[in-house]
């Protein structure tokens, strides 16, 4: 695992570069978007209007209705919430009857490393020196990354000896 994180800060770093230079013409004309917050409860449906309204400025798009995107939005990312609803409270549907649950133990999380914590800091400060003065929203994600990071960084190691922002 370590050495598949270690080749994918390298190409997170690479695919943020390559979207920022590629179109760097558009500036403005751009929307960054988090993961975290696109599935967030509360900010979620926010961030799908935010979306809806930017892709409405496309020629040849035609948006649903504003008041519509909550409903879509929770219909898409919120889907499992309504499976266990409609699938009795939470069970999970197999194919196969007989298929077991594995009966595995031990933590299901594992903590990276102090050095793949630092090489995590080191990939997201440099992306937020290059790129967090031209687009501040992209800065913004970056740094809330970066927050949490240091935070892990400081839960493994038990000091706070990680390079800041």
């Amino acid at each position: 695992r370590d050495r598949l994180a270690a080749i994918q800060i390298d190409r997170f770093e690479k695919f943020v570069d390559y979207w920022m230079e590629r179109f760097v013409y558009l500036n403005d004309n751009r929307i960054f978007v988090s993961y975290e917050r696109l599935t967030d409860d509360e900010m979620g449906p926010e961030e799908a209007i935010r979306m809806t309204k930017f892709l409405g400025q496309s020629e040849g798009v035609t948006p649903i209705e504003i008041e519509s995107v909550p409903c879509v939005w929770k219909s898409v990312v919120k889907y499992k919430e309504s499976l266990k609803k409609t699938n009795n409270e939470g069970s999970r549907r197999r194919l196969d009857p007989l298929h077991h649950d594995s009966q595995r133990s031990g933590p299901t999380e594992r903590p990276y490393t102090p050095e793949l914590l630092s090489s995590m800091s080191d990939m997201l400060l440099n992306l937020i020196r290059k790129w967090g003065d031209r687009h501040l929203r992209l800065r913004v994600i970056l740094e809330g990354y970066h927050k949490d990071v240091a935070a892990a960084y400081l839960s493994t190691t038990g000091n706070n000896n990680i390079a800041k922002s």
